[in-house]
């Protein structure tokens, strides 16, 4: 027994994009498909075979399991229709005498892959249409996968997937609606309604309008100025399609709001208009494509190519040894790599689509392809392209010759599990699926050097090398030893030099003894104002720094004297923090885009604030996402960290999550992990700034300023944060997250402003620790009590700030 064919076909995505842990495992066309020939027997390679038998035993138990949960199993067991066979009946388990009889087993259980699939989206359709889905809950069906033990990590993959997300466009259904009995597919019209499923509805004529029973169908039934409409007959007026239902253009006239469509296939429609066809609709793309809608491919390479001009200019040196040494490797030939991103450039509906491959199909294609791969180097991405004619090399040609003439099998047994029946899988089963799902070798590794010690201690403090000549020991100071200093300022012991510890001493003595007005040594600190070098003189004269408060926070322009750097730089620096305005006047620096690149690579939060002159911008809700729900008493596994990197990877491929790398601290060092870089923060604003960015209106005049942001939600996710239930029955959470949010690093024992040395330490064995399974995510009252470290940090922190925000109101009044 396998499975009713027709209504699970109508949520069959129209073009499915296989990709993901999940689902990548079936990213292959008949001619990439891996069959290998041992003893001279054909068959599908082990290692594939083995993760389809993986895939088909979860979907069949996810299935059983949904298909059990149903209160109304009739709405979608109502038709009568031919039940299809599962994936294995088609014998890619089997071993065939020639290559063409095991091509053909294996592209007709690839076939059956997807119709399972749509069995799965079939019945999460249903559950969701009993009991609609809101923004802060778990989905109706995902609650009763975690109840039946189905690990979460793959009920996240999966709500992620095509089958779970009805955003994605489906195939749709034509419908006769004068068929003799009706009421067999109409239960399950408001189904597919709630999943956007197209519908079209056949009808006799326009004299022949059917009695529908229930109301959902009548809506979708046109009414007599609908079809003169559509016919290009005279429009009553005062009619009630003119006033209740206004029409849109001819090509929209049977779109009513459910998104289903009447069409009069017996009707004569108005004859074709002599102007150039229109182009196909453009495809929905796949997440994190980087293409732009509506965008051909060459489009997209010239777009790339300024965009990778300024990331050169806007890279460090070592962001440009590490650029230089992947493009070396690609030009030797080596081929993607385990940390590479490919793409494929295919058609669909004619449009050429950026597609990510998974690492299981990349050397197939890129083998085929040839010469036509191109590498990236700035964003460690492959490309593989048409050929001159603007061809791949693609099986859709090949496939009806391969299949013609062909029957099934006869000896293949039927291996088809009936969904009424459950499917053992063990824990350990489970574990295997999603070793193999997530593996390491895909896992980033870029480590962060921080500034030196020294250059913090100048620009950052104001203290400077005192003349030659022993320091003077203030009462108190000796207990501030090489170990407790660096405990202080979070860095290593070791970066404390020498023959500064005295006098460091000195400062950090006064400055924690008061720290509203600290009496530091002159000869220390160019703040006091009897220092013999203040920092009213030595200040970076080519900079102004005005303030101006928006919404109760105080802003800092940076800018060069004398210029507009909205017009030079095409954005304006603005930082928040008292101590950074006053570090970007001690740095030697004379445009701002310098500065800002310095800021970028201490991880210090900053904007790059691009001026517009009048409010067009609508800002909108950037879509929700999210890693997912978890049952109380949950505890990770390396596979739930190695899945977050790769939802958090896929997610910085957007140009306009370079927002990340202005918010500095740990939110700065998770985007740093993900991009290899922070070159991408001096781009300046991003295209989806007008949809997705932030508006800044400053208290006086009438300029608008506008850069990118990050919805509340996305950061949660880049945080890696899951809503653990606090109760065995409920709908209470908790949060718990692998890295500390915002609102708890602020503050913390860690957050001095720029990312020290001891702050890549703590990160580098968190980070040990969650990939090897020995830490789990935590929350937020857990937390702050580990990232408290030493109480004096921030207390000096503090004082650093004072001094500061008095230096700059002491600078605008003498303005």
């Amino acid at each position: 027994m396998g499975f009713t064919l027709f209504s699970y076909a109508t949520v069959y995505p129209s073009n499915p994009l296989p990709t993901g842990p999940l689902f990548g495992r079936l990213a292959y066309h008949l001619k990439t498909l891996p069959i290998v020939e041992r003893d001279r027997k054909w068959f599908l390679s082990d290692h594939l075979q083995k993760q389809w038998i993986e895939l088909e035993h979860a979907l069949l138990k996810t299935c059983h399991v949904l298909w059990s949960a149903l209160r109304d199993k009739r709405a979608v067991f109502g038709l009568e229709a031919e039940y299809y066979r599962c994936p294995s009946a088609w014998g890619y388990q089997n071993t065939f005498d020639n290559m063409r009889d095991a091509r053909y087993s294996c592209g007709r259980s690839l076939q059956a892959f997807y119709v399972l699939s749509g069995a799965c989206s079939m019945y999460i359709a249903t559950h969701q249409h009993e009991k609609p889905l809101t923004s802060e809950s778990n989905p109706r069906w995902a609650s009763f996968l975690l109840a039946s033990e189905f690990p979460s990590t793959w009920i996240d993959d999966l709500r992620r997937s095509f089958v779970a997300d009805f955003s994605i466009e489906r195939a749709g259904v034509f419908i006769d609606a004068t068929a003799e009995h009706p009421l067999a597919w109409q239960n399950q019209l408001p189904i597919m309604l709630s999943a956007n499923v197209p519908m079209w509805f056949f009808w006799a004529g326009k004299n022949n309008v059917p009695t529908l029973s229930d109301s959902v169908t009548r809506s979708c039934c046109p009414t007599s100025d609908q079809i003169a409409l559509a016919l290009g007959a005279p429009l009553r007026i005062g009619s009630p399609c003119s006033l209740m239902n206004p029409p849109a253009s001819v090509a929209l006239a049977w779109s009513p709001s459910f998104s289903t469509s009447t069409l009069d296939i017996s009707s004569t429609l108005p004859p074709a208009s002599s102007t150039a066809p229109a182009l196909p609709p453009f495809s929905k793309l796949p997440p994190h494509s980087r293409q732009h809608e509506m965008e051909t491919m060459q489009e997209y390479f010239a777009r790339i190519v300024v965009l990778n001009k300024q990331m050169e200019e806007a890279e460090s040196a070592q962001e440009r040894a590490v650029r230089l040494n992947r493009a070396a490797n690609a030009q030797r030939g080596g081929g993607p790599g385990r940390k590479s991103t490919v793409f494929l450039w295919d058609d669909l509906d004619g449009w050429p689509i950026r597609i990510r491959l998974n690492h299981g199909e990349v050397d197939e294609w890129y083998s085929s392809a040839g010469t036509r791969a191109m590498y990236n180097a700035f964003f460690n991405e492959w490309d593989i392209c048409p050929d001159a004619n603007g061809n791949l090399d693609d099986d859709e040609d090949d496939e009806d010759d391969v299949f013609a003439g062909m029957t099934l099998v006869s000896d293949i047994p039927s291996t088809a599990v009936a969904l009424d029946q459950d499917v053992d899988i063990s824990k350990a089963q489970w574990d295997s699926t999603l070793a193999n799902a997530y593996n390491p070798g895909s896992q980033s590794d870029n480590s962060v050097t921080s500034p030196d010690f020294n250059i913090i201690l100048r620009q950052r403090y104001g203290v400077y090398t005192p003349p030659q000549g022993p320091a003077l020991a203030l009462p108190g100071s000796e207990k501030y030893t090489r170990a407790l200093i660096s405990r202080i300022f979070v860095v290593k012991e070791s970066d404390v030099p020498q023959d500064m510890q005295s006098h460091i001493a000195n400062f950090l003595l006064r400055m924690l003894a008061n720290t509203e007005n600290p009496d530091v040594p002159p000869q220390l600190w160019d703040m006091s104002p009897h220092s013999p070098r203040p920092l009213t003189t030595q200040r970076n004269s080519h900079l102004t720094i005005t303030m101006q408060t928006v919404n109760s926070r105080n802003c800092y322009f940076v800018r060069i004297t004398g210029r507009d750097d909205a017009v030079n730089e095409g954005w304006i620096l603005v930082v928040y923090d008292a101590v950074t305005a006053v570090e970007c006047l001690r740095m030697p620096h004379t445009d701002t885009r310098e500065i800002a690149r310095e800021l970028a690579t201490r991880g210090s939060p900053f904007n790059t604030f691009c001026r517009v002159t009048e409010d067009i911008y609508a800002l909108h809700s950037p879509p929700r996402v999210y890693l997912g729900w978890r049952e109380k008493g949950w505890k990770a596994t390396p596979a739930d960290y190695r899945q977050y990197e790769e939802c958090r990877n896929d997610f910085f491929r957007q140009e306009r999550v370079r927002a990340a790398l202005l918010k500095g601290g740990i939110v700065w060092r998770l985007a740093v992990e993900s991009l290899g870089g922070t070159s991408l923060a001096m781009i300046g604003p991003s295209g989806d700034v007008a949809r997705y960015g932030q508006i800044l209106r400053p208290s006086s005049g009438n300029e608008l300023y506008v850069d990118d942001d990050l919805s509340e939600n996305e950061t949660d996710m880049i945080c890696g944060v899951y809503r653990v239930y606090s109760q065995d029955t409920g709908h209470q959470t908790e949060l718990a997250s692998w890295w500390p949010r915002p609102s708890v690093w602020s503050g913390c024992g860690l957050d001095v402003g720029y990312w020290s040395q001891q702050c890549e330490e703590w990160f580098q064995k968190r980070l040990a620790h969650v990939r090897s399974g020995e830490r789990s995510p935590i929350g937020s009252i857990s937390w702050r009590p580990a990232l408290r470290f030493y109480k004096p940090t921030p207390k000096l922190v503090e004082a650093n700030k004072n001094t500061a925000a008095r230096f700059l109101k002491q600078e605008a009044a003498a303005a």
